[in-house]
């Protein structure tokens, strides 16, 4: 579309507006050039038949509006449609440890907008959301605040979930899985046992970050620069008996 900036007067009928900048502007449709005229509308308000729209954005008006509409029409829950092709979506599930930041967003965005995409193109699409819970950071965090692990967790986890469903993002909220709730994790514990079982878990040894402050086995991201994260202290490489899988 090309913009000429050919001012005009502002025609007559239910179109009001503040300014009288109209601008003429080309579209080709079918091979032919046809011309339209389309307002300037910074600064301006419209009154379409009686509706009010205003390019003032608000979002703390605008979007809770729709996010709440979207939630009465279900508009994202998935359900079976054997007539559609399926797409599972997935993205990064967040540590409760704390408040979201921008790096949440950042990663979850592409996500959202390939999930939409996909439902766009006529895929029935399972996006689920939930918290990656069971583990030394949330674990850390109830330490540090002096507080039992599962009431600093969940409450985590309910404004975690308030800040993603602020997002606006496609999440089936409907399928939400917290990793620290033993309705999820009796089903980590089953696929073990069948590993076990099956001669794919097996006992052996192998080196591990061992901190001797705090006497317990750390994860690669949770050691900077050879020392804890948490307490600052040196952290070591030690040879320990753990589980290995076969595969």
């Amino acid at each position: 579309m090309a913009l000429w900036r050919s001012r005009v007067r502002t025609p007559s009928g239910p179109l009001l507006y503040r300014q009288s900048e109209w601008y003429r502007g080309t579209s080709f449709v079918s091979g032919r050039k046809r011309f339209f005229w389309f307002p300037n509308v910074v600064n301006a308000s419209v009154n379409i038949e009686g509706f009010i729209m205003s390019n003032n954005y608000d979002p703390a008006v605008i979007e809770p509006k729709w996010q709440e509409k979207w939630e009465k029409d279900q508009l994202y829950r998935s359900s079976v449609d054997w007539s559609k092709p399926k797409h599972y979506a997935l993205t990064m599930l967040p540590y409760p440890s704390g408040d979201l930041h921008i790096g949440h967003w950042f990663a979850m965005t592409p996500s959202d907008a390939r999930a939409r995409f996909m439902r766009m193109r006529g895929y029935n699409v399972l996006f689920p959301m939930g918290f990656d819970a069971f583990g030394l950071p949330a674990e850390n965090a109830a330490i540090q605040r002096n507080i039992h692990p599962r009431k600093w967790t969940y409450a985590n986890i309910e404004r975690m979930r308030r800040q993603l469903r602020s997002m606006g993002a496609m999440f089936d909220w409907e399928r939400e899985v917290v990793s620290c709730d033993p309705s999820y994790y009796k089903w980590t514990e089953w696929f073990f046992s069948q590993f076990f079982r099956h001669g794919l878990a097996y006992r052996g040894e192998g080196l591990v970050n061992w901190s001797e402050t705090l006497q317990t086995v750390l994860a690669n991201e949770q050691v900077i620069d050879g020392k804890d994260e948490r307490t600052g202290q040196p952290v070591i490489q030690r040879m320990m008996e753990q589980w290995f899988f076969a595969i």
